[in-house]
């Protein structure tokens, strides 16, 4: 049975949606719009966010199992670290402490996610991190749950084309690449 994926992104300016269709075979995208928001005289939007992607769910009838928003760049933290290890478990145990100098917050307060991007001069693993504040995916999470959307992953817009152009591309694991996303008032 073919099971629907809602992707959300907005910015000031504008909403995007991409909703797809997976099966067995493969996904593939059913619809993508862009949607312009209405903006007051100082460019800030009329109405908030949650109420006009409620309001483009119902006037265009989005059926989705599932959602996926984009979380701000405004909000996320890269870092760039190394690890003499590639064991995915030990990179997981040893990042909290090298995020938390960097951010003073604690455990709980945190959300993190890495991806190993291959390795240095010196042979150490190069360690990609995002970190995000955990109040404002919470939010987002609870709001898009009161709409009726069940969001199944929040993601960072750099992450979300990251992770596109890899399921979409035969890209080579050796090399490097580079992914931009333009957004009104945010690049990634």
């Amino acid at each position: 049975m073919a099971r629907q994926i809602l992707g959300l992104y907005w910015d000031e300016a504008q909403i995007q949606i991409c909703l797809l269709r997976s099966t067995m075979a493969e996904p593939f995208v059913e619809r993508l719009a862009s949607f312009r928001r209405e903006l007051d005289e100082q460019g800030q939007p009329v109405q908030d966010i949650l109420s006009e992607i409620a309001e483009l769910k119902e006037k265009l009838n989005l059926p989705s199992d599932s959602c996926v928003a984009a979380l701000s760049e405004r909000e996320l933290m890269y870092r760039q670290v190394f690890r003499p290890f590639g064991d995915r478990r030990k990179i997981a145990a040893t990042l909290m402490a090298e995020l938390e100098t960097l951010l003073p917050l604690a455990d709980d307060q945190l959300f993190y996610d890495f991806v190993l991007t291959g390795k240095d001069a010196e042979g150490l693993n190069q360690v990609l991190t995002v970190v995000a504040r955990s109040a404002p995916i919470r939010a987002l999470i609870s709001g898009l749950k009161g709409i009726g959307l069940e969001p199944e992953l929040v993601t960072a817009p750099a992450c979300a084309v990251a992770a596109g152009l890899k399921a979409h591309y035969d890209l080579d694991p050796v090399r490097n690449y580079i992914g931009l996303h333009l957004g009104w008032q945010e690049s990634a």
